[in-house]
């Protein structure tokens, strides 16, 4: 029997602010690593509804995200979380103002 599934991408950024972004200090700034531990925290909990009030998560986390445009597809794809899923965390990295931390929801498909 063949294992078919539904890929579903939410590209955005959970730290995503290029008015703070220092292009000769690829280093990351502590406000960025904060909010990017603290909205990968909320992920890996399953805080759903912390997620969804992100302004809420302090001044780092709203520092992170100044405008919602590239955090969004994060909360759609994360809707689609089933108890099940497994959740793996791949390219976990923060640069200056920006996380590109990425994450991933599989199914075992081998039934």
């Amino acid at each position: 029997m063949r294992a078919e599934g539904v890929l579903v991408v939410g590209s955005g950024n959970i730290v995503h602010n290029l008015s703070h972004f220092q292009f000769h200090n690829p280093a990351p700034a502590d406000w960025a690593q904060r909010a990017d531990s603290e909205i990968r925290a909320r992920i890996m909990s399953g805080d759903g509804a912390a997620l969804i009030a992100w302004q809420a998560l302090g001044t780092d986390v709203v520092l992170g995200i100044p405008t919602p445009e590239h955090y969004l597809p994060l909360l759609y794809v994360l809707g689609l979380w089933q108890p099940d899923d497994k959740l793996y965390v791949f390219n976990d990295s923060v640069i200056s103002a920006i996380s590109m931390t990425s994450f991933l929801l599989s199914q075992d498909l081998q039934n």
